[in-house]
C-alpha cells in the first residue's frame, strides 16, 4: 500500500478527498437524523421520509446522471459535486434556523444528486491515473476509508453534534466537502472530450445506448441480476438487524450499537487484506456473494450473540469481496466512455431493490418471523453467487479460447 501511494501521489490526493467526503457524509447524516427527531418529537415516520428522500434520486434518476457523467469532464464533475453538496449544507442551516421540516426533506433529496454525480464519475476518473494492475488495490483502499468511517463515523458525527450543535456540525461538513473539492482540483489529468449532442434527445439517446451497452456487456449483465439479490440482502439487514438482537437473541436494543461496531470492524479488516489477494476479479464477486449469503443465514442459525456477531463479521467480508471485486471488474471490463452509465445501471438496480426490500421488511418480519426471512434470503444470495461463478467461468473460458484465434489472425 505504501509503495503504491508513493509512486502514485495523484491517487493519494484522491484518497484523502474520499476520507474527507466520507467523514462529511457521516457528520451530515447524524446531524440530519438528530435534527429531524428534535423537530418531530422523535417521529419514526418523519425519519423514514427523510431516508426515502435520500435514496429516491438514486433509482429515479441514476441512469440520467450516469449519461451526463459520461459526457462531462470527470474532474470538474467531481469538484462540482462536492461544492454543490457544501451549498446544500448552507440550505440545511437555514432549515434548522427556521425549523422547516419540508426544507430538510428537500435538501436531503437534492443533496443526493451531488452524491450521484460523484459516484458515477469517480471510477472513470480513477482510470485516468491508476493502471489496470493497481485498480483492485485502489478499490480496496477506497473501501478501507468507507469501512473506517462506518466504524467511527457515527460516534464522530454525534461528538460534533453534541460539541458544536447543529449549525456547527453542518459548518464542519461544509469545510470537509470544500476540502475534498480542493484536493481533487490539484490532480492533473488528461481526459477525452465528449462529442455527444447537447440536447435532451441526445441525453436520452445516451441513456438508451448506456442500457444497451450494459445489457450486452458479458460482465455487466450478470452483475445487474446479481445486484437484485445483493440489494435484497442489504435491505433486509439494514432494517431487521435490530430485530435479530431483540426478537431472535432476546437482548436489549442497546446491544445494536455493539453489533454495528462489530460489522464496521469486520468491513475495515476485510478491506485491508482483500486488495492483496491474488484471487481474480471474476472469482471474487461470486465468491463474495456466496460467503455473504451463507453467513447472512448464519446470523440466525444459532441462538447466541457470539455466533451472530461472528457470522456478521464473515458476512461483512463477503460484502467487501463483492464491492471491491465489482469496482475493479467494471474498471477493467467496461469501456471508459460507458463507466458512468454502466455503474449507475448497477447502482440503480441495487438501490431500487434495497429500498423496496426495506419497505417490505417490516411486513415480512411480522408475517413469517425473523429466522425464516433471514435464512431464505441468505440461501438465495449464496445460490445466486454460485450461478454467477458458473456464468463468469464460461465467459472467461470463451475469451481464452478466442485469444489463439486472434493471435493467428494478426
Amino acid at each position: 500500500m505504501r509503495e503504491f501511494l508513493q509512486r502514485n501521489p495523484r491517487f493519494l490526493r484522491f484518497w484523502m478527498a474520499t476520507w474527507a467526503s466520507e467523514l462529511g457524509d457521516w457528520v451530515r447524516n447524524i446531524t440530519m437524523t438528530f435534527l429531524v427527531l428534535d423537530l418531530t418529537n422523535g417521529s419514526a415516520v418523519s425519519l423514514s421520509v427523510n431516508l426515502f428522500c435520500e435514496f429516491a434520486p438514486i433509482f429515479l434518476f441514476g441512469l440520467f446522471v450516469g449519461a451526463l457523467a459520461d459526457r462531462w469532464n470527470r474532474k470538474k464533475t467531481i469538484m462540482g459535486a462536492f461544492t454543490f453538496r457544501a451549498i446544500i449544507m448552507l440550505c440545511l442551516i437555514v432549515a434548522y434556523l427556521t425549523g422547516s421540516l419540508y426544507l430538510i426533506y428537500a435538501c436531503a433529496f437534492v443533496s443526493a444528486f451531488g452524491t450521484l454525480f460523484f459516484r458515477s464519475s469517480s471510477m472513470a476518473f480513477l482510470m485516468l491515473f491508476v493502471e489496470p494492475d493497481d485498480r483492485k488495490l485502489a478499490a480496496s483502499m477506497r473501501q478501507t476509508s468507507n469501512s473506517t468511517m462506518m466504524l467511527l463515523g457515527p460516534s464522530l458525527g454525534a461528538s460534533f453534534y453534541l460539541g458544536v450543535g447543529t449549525a456547527g456540525s453542518l459548518a464542519v461538513t461544509i469545510t470537509l466537502f470544500l476540502t475534498a473539492a480542493l484536493l481533487i482540483s490539484t490532480i492533473q489529468v488528461e481526459q477525452p472530450v465528449s462529442t455527444s449532442q447537447r440536447t435532451f434527445g441526445g441525453i436520452w439517446k445516451d441513456v438508451q445506448n448506456g442500457f444497451h451497452y450494459s445489457w450486452n456487456n458479458p460482465y455487466v449483465r450478470p452483475l445487474l441480476f446479481i445486484n437484485i439479490m445483493y440489494g435484497m440482502a442489504a435491505g433486509l439487514i439494514n432494517v431487521l438487524e435490530v430485530f435479530i438482537i431483540t426478537d431472535f437473541l432476546d437482548l436489549p436494543k442497546e446491544m445494536m450499537a455493539m453489533l454495528a461496531s462489530v460489522q464496521g470492524g469486520g468491513m475495515f479488516l476485510a478491506s485491508l487484506f482483500i486488495g492483496k489477494w491474488k484471487l481474480p476479479m471474476h472469482r471474487m464477486v461470486p465468491g463474495g456473494m456466496m460467503v455473504a449469503g451463507v453467513f447472512l443465514a448464519g446470523m440466525v442459525a444459532y441462538d447466541s450473540f457470539y455466533a451472530t456477531a461472528g457470522s456478521l463479521v464473515l458476512f461483512s467480508v463477503g460484502l467487501m469481496m463483492v464491492n471491491i471485486g465489482m469496482a475493479a471488474l467494471l474498471q477493467n471490463k467496461v469501456d471508459f466512455s460507458y463507466q458512468g452509465r454502466a455503474g449507475m445501471s448497477i447502482s440503480t438496480t441495487f438501490n431500487g431493490v434495497m429500498v423496496t426490500t426495506m419497505l417490505m421488511s417490516g411486513w415480512l418480519h411480522q408475517t413469517f418471523t425473523i429466522r425464516p426471512v433471514i435464512m431464505i434470503s441468505g440461501l438465495l444470495a449464496a445460490l445466486s453467487g454460485l450461478v454467477l461463478y458458473g456464468v463468469f467461468d464460461r465467459i472467461v473460458r470463451r475469451e481464452n479460447d478466442l485469444l489463439p484465434a486472434k493471435s493467428e489472425a494478426a
